[in-house]
């Protein structure tokens, strides 16, 4: 078997809002991080789109910000990326689950055997969800998050990087002017 799916996460019920940090702790390559949430509707009249009550879904080694997207953000770069919807099911009714995946790609394709995220590069690579249940679907009272990585299994490949996915700069438009952005220089773009 060349892929398989690892478990990062467990389905865990959440109630409030905050901050979960999983440990990377994968010796296999990884071609796909997904984050699943399951948001259970406490009411009939949409507050926002489901999307919302994932704030920031970080990887980071230590200090170093690997990728950073807000869950609209990643819905969009998956969008791009796969060239079709992340998985949702948009369900605006009391006591009914809206469920959302928000799937971050480290190559240029699912199983791309060039790029990929590698752990054993890293000492300390964590992904960290910020999520507040209370910004999407119906007023939920309850959210079921799990956390997933397509990695490659009896395949052995040597990654030479993968993509990373951040925001460099967040622009407030304006009537007029100019606003010139250093773009960093210490990777490839």
């Amino acid at each position: 078997m060349n892929h398989r799916w690892s478990e990062l996460l467990a389905a865990e019920t959440i109630t409030a809002a905050g901050t979960k940090t999983i440990d990377i702790d994968l010796v296999d390559p990884i071609t796909r991080i997904s984050v699943m949430v399951k948001l259970t509707n406490n009411g009939s009249t949409p507050t926002a789109h489901p999307a919302a009550a994932i704030t920031r879904i970080e990887i980071v080694d230590g200090s170093d910000i690997l990728a950073s997207l807000s869950g609209y953000e990643c819905q969009a770069l998956s969008f791009y990326h796969a060239r079709q919807n992340p998985y949702a099911n948009l369900i605006y009714l009391n006591d009914v689950m809206a469920l959302m995946e928000y799937d971050i790609y480290f190559g240029r394709w699912l199983y791309d055997p060039e790029i990929a995220f590698d752990p054993k590069q890293f000492k300390n690579p964590q992904i960290k969800i910020t999520h507040n249940l209370a910004l999407g679907g119906s007023v939920p009272d309850s959210m079921d998050l799990r956390v997933r990585a397509d990695v490659f299994d009896e395949k052995v490949i040597t990654p030479l990087g993968f993509l990373q996915n951040k925001e460099i700069y967040s622009y407030s438009l304006a009537s007029s002017g100019n606003e010139y952005i250093d773009i960093p220089t210490d990777n490839v773009i």
